[in-house]
């Protein structure tokens, strides 16, 4: 089995992860409305993240993962549910798609996506589309380095914000832990508005 699996696999175990899916599912479950009833897992990695849509009724889910490797496992979760599993990237999923309208959910996924995919997305987001990012601190990666080497880079709020043409609605800092010598919040939770 491919040895980043196992990593995610392990990841996806901890404590940290099963915290980041109760947020994300109560900034969803807190902003849900008629006009957003498509929820879109950018990057759902095994599928694990399904879980953020736990006790939220009348959601569409969308994955979409571009990883030939993580998609056998994801798309066996994906089916489970009745959910759909879209086996490419972002920009792949924008070239097929216009005015969209929904939340879209990077959960540890938007540092690995290249801007070009994001300004992709950017253009084809509709008004009153919320975009959720679960990330880890940035400030980290000046503590520590970066946390996974498949990471293209850790952004802060403001230039999300910027790079999604959208309106910050929430910004919080949670979880703190020891990092090296410091105990420091080691993840940003982000809520944007289009």
């Amino acid at each position: 089995m491919d040895h980043y699996i196992e990593k995610v696999k392990k990841f996806n175990e901890k404590d940290n992860y099963k915290l980041d899916i109760r947020v994300a599912n109560m900034l969803i479950k807190n902003h849900v409305s008629n006009k957003q009833k498509t929820l879109y897992i950018i990057g759902t990695g095994l599928g694990e993240d399904l879980e953020v849509a736990k006790n939220i009724t009348g959601l569409r889910i969308i994955g979409l993962e571009p990883r030939p490797t993580f998609q056998e496992i994801a798309a066996k979760k994906y089916k489970k549910f009745g959910y759909q599993l879209l086996k490419e990237d972002l920009g792949q999923f924008v070239k097929s798609s216009k005015n969209t309208v929904g939340f879209f959910l990077f959960m540890h996924s938007f540092n690995h996506i290249p801007y070009r995919q994001i300004k992709a997305l950017e253009k084809i987001l509709k008004k009153d589309s919320y975009i959720i990012i679960i990330n880890p601190n940035p400030m980290i990666e000046k503590i520590k380095g970066k946390t996974d080497k498949t990471a293209i880079r850790y952004l802060n709020s403001e230039k999300i914000s910027k790079m999604l043409n959208s309106q910050i609605i929430f910004d919080f800092f949670y979880n703190p832990k020891p990092v090296k010598y410091q105990k420091i919040p080691i993840r940003e939770a982000l809520l944007l508005k289009k």
